[in-house]
Parts: C-alpha cells; structure tokens; sequence
C-alpha cells in the first residue's frame, strides 16, 4: 500500500515539499531553517499578533475573506483541469480532518445552490450547479461529517 504525501508531521517539518525544513522559537524570534541555515526570522510578537489578528475576526468575515480568495483562484483557473486536478492533490495531502471539514464546506455549498434552485435565483450561467445540486440535496442531508 502507497504511503500519502503529508505537507505536515509533528516534529515541525515540511515532507515531502521541503523534507529538510524546520521551524521553532528561538530567543524571542520565530525561526526557519534548513539544517544549521537559518532561512527566516519573525519576531514571536509579529508572529502572535498575526495569529491574534485572525482571532479577532468574526467567522462570518474569516469566511467571507476566504471565499473572496476562493474565487479569485477559481476566476484565474477557469474549468482548466490541470489547475483543478492541482488543487484537489493539495486537498488529499491536507489533514484529515482539515479534508472532512472541507466536505462540510461542500455539503453546505450543495445545500444553498439547491436552496438557489428552488427560489429561482440563478440564469443560464450558474443553472446546470443549482440544478444539480437540487437532486444532490437528499443524499446530503443524511450525511454525517464529524469533526474529529
């Protein structure tokens, strides 16, 4: 059995992307490096206030911010498989439950596009997702996606 790739372990380094980089606090400064060379340094204040900045925010804008990204990247790859294809290798080397709360995010996209079918707010340029995802509505609401 083929082993998957995984972007993260617990030791704090990156395989198979970059199998010699690690990371760790050092003197008060966030430090990265590849075996002795020390490749970046963030100052740990910088690094916790980044962190605490993305906590202030409301889910509600963390979302929206992340779906503006979304379709900025999907406006960029259009329907070009290959660019799909990369993007759905990066989901499988994601951590598990990062991958199931994905497939919570599909489902729940499932749901409104269905939910967009049935109040007639969609045109020839989104009717075909509406549409199926009206049908994939019942299977998807049996669906199960703990968060583990």
């Amino acid at each position: 059995m083929e082993t998957k790739r995984t972007r993260w372990d617990v030791e704090g380094e990156i395989k198979p992307i970059l199998p010699n980089l690690k990371f760790g606090v050092q003197n008060g400064q966030f430090i990265i490096r590849t075996g002795l060379k020390v490749v970046g340094k963030l100052p740990t204040e910088t690094l916790e206030g980044i962190l605490n900045l993305q906590r202030d925010k409301d889910g509600n804008q963390i979302g929206k911010e992340c779906a503006e990204n979304l379709f900025h990247a999907l406006n960029w790859m259009g329907q070009e498989n290959e660019a799909i294809k990369g993007f759905m290798d990066q989901v499988e080397c994601e951590h598990r439950t990062l991958q199931q709360n994905f497939g919570h995010l599909l489902i729940a996209a499932i749901s409104h596009f269905a939910e967009m079918y049935e109040k007639n707010c969609y045109d020839a340029r989104n009717e075909g997702i509406c549409k199926l995802c009206a049908e994939l509505k019942p299977i998807t609401e049996k669906a199960y996606l703990p968060f583990i």
